[in-house]
C-alpha cells in the first residue's frame, strides 16, 4: 500500500512537472486536461452564476473596475454574454469540447498558443496579470473567427463593442463562437486557477 502511495505521488509530479520546461513554456496536454475536467467545469459555472446574479451590464462592468480591470478589458466582458446566457446543460456539453477525448490537435495548440503567449508577458502585478490575459484572449479569439465581409480583425481588436455587435447580429457562427470561448475559457482557467499550485 505504502509503495502504490509513493508511486501515485512520483507520477503525479511527474506529470506536473512535465507540464512546465526550465523555459517557463507550457505544454498542456490532453491528459492534463482531463484531470482538471471537474474543476474547470466548475470555474465556468461559477462564472455564469455571478453574470447570472448581477444581471446588468454597468453592475458587471462597475465590479469588474473594482476588481481591477482596465478599461479594455472590461469592454471585452460583453463577447462573453451571449456564451453564459445558455443554460448550465448547454454550457456544460460545450465545454465537453475540451474536455472530451476527442479534442482536436489544432484546439491544444491554440489553448497551449494562448498560455505561451500569456506566460511571455513576464510575472506581473495581479492586475497587470488579468489585463494582459484579457487582451491575449481577445486577440486569440478575433483572429480565429470567420469574419464577415469588410471586417477586419484589426477593427474588432481595436473595439471589443463591434464583435458584440457581430455577435449579438448572427453575423459570427454561432458553434464558431461556442468553440472559441471554450478553448479561451480554459486558457483563463489554467492560467488564474492551475499555473500558481504549479
Amino acid at each position: 500500500m505504502y509503495f502504490k502511495k509513493v508511486n501515485f505521488i512520483f507520477v503525479s509530479l511527474l506529470i506536473v512537472m512535465s507540464a512546465w520546461s526550465i523555459n517557463d513554456k507550457c505544454e498542456v496536454t490532453k491528459q492534463l486536461i482531463r484531470r482538471h475536467k471537474d474543476e474547470y467545469v466548475s470555474y465556468v459555472l461559477s462564472m455564469k452564476k455571478r453574470i447570472d446574479f448581477w444581471k446588468y451590464d454597468f453592475v458587471i462592468k462597475n465590479g469588474a473596475k473594482w476588481e481591477g480591470y482596465n478599461n479594455f478589458s472590461v469592454s471585452c466582458i460583453p463577447v462573453s454574454y451571449k456564451f453564459f446566457k445558455y443554460n448550465t446543460n448547454k454550457i456544460t456539453k460545450e465545454l465537453e469540447r475540451v474536455t472530451c477525448d476527442n479534442l482536436e490537435d489544432k484546439d491544444l495548440e491554440y489553448i497551449n498558443d494562448g498560455i505561451n503567449e500569456h506566460n511571455k508577458k513576464g510575472k506581473n502585478s495581479k492586475n497587470e496579470f488579468k489585463n494582459e490575459l484579457s487582451l491575449v484572449l481577445h486577440v486569440k479569439h478575433v483572429k480565429e473567427l470567420t469574419l464577415p465581409a469588410g471586417v477586419t480583425a484589426k477593427d474588432l481588436i481595436d473595439k471589443p463593442g463591434l464583435l458584440v455587435d457581430l455577435i449579438n447580429s448572427g453575423k459570427i457562427e454561432l458553434n464558431e463562437y461556442g468553440r472559441v470561448m471554450t478553448l479561451n475559457l480554459y486558457i483563463q482557467f489554467w492560467q488564474e486557477k492551475v499555473k500558481k499550485r504549479i
